[in-house]
């Protein structure tokens, strides 16, 4: 990826997600950050062939993703799209839920396969080990994204 635009994109995240403790408002940030690509790789991947005329922002978070999924089937590692699945669960949870069981635990568990799956360093963090791992999660949809840009401008 071009690394302006991957600079673009981590200023993006840096503004947008929070640098703290608070994994709930990472959580939720960070589901809107992916829902936010997922809409855009939509639009790229029915760009030329839309018979239906979807609009992707008239679609839930979990028909984006299988949608995606579908499109760009291979381009991707299974896993990522996998735990994408996942965090639009746990996101569920503390959407309809005041004080969802066990939470915070769930949070850590999806936090630390995603880093293991990522092989990032991610120590710096401390404790909030959320915010890398959808920042990874990011990064790859965000990579693809601009690849099926690059694609569709030479085509």
């Amino acid at each position: 990826m071009d690394k302006q635009v991957e600079k673009e994109r981590l200023e993006r995240l840096m503004d947008i997600l929070p640098f703290n403790l608070n994994a709930d408002l990472t959580l939720l940030k960070g589901h809107l950050l992916i829902e936010e690509l997922l809409s855009e790789l939509l639009k790229v991947g029915l760009k030329h062939d839309n018979p239906l005329e979807i609009n992707p922002n008239n679609m839930k978070f979990s028909a984006k993703l299988n949608m995606c999924w579908f499109l760009n089937r291979g381009k991707l590692p299974d896993s990522v799209w996998i735990y994408i699945k996942k965090l639009n669960s746990l996101r569920n949870s503390m959407a309809h839920e005041i004080e969802p069981k066990g939470i915070h635990e769930k949070i850590n568990n999806f936090s630390q396969s995603v880093l293991i799956e990522s092989k990032w360093e991610y120590g710096e963090y401390n404790d909030n080990h959320l915010l890398p791992a959808i920042v990874w999660l990011d990064v790859n949809l965000y990579s693809l994204l601009h690849k099926l840009n690059r694609l569709a401008d030479t085509a």
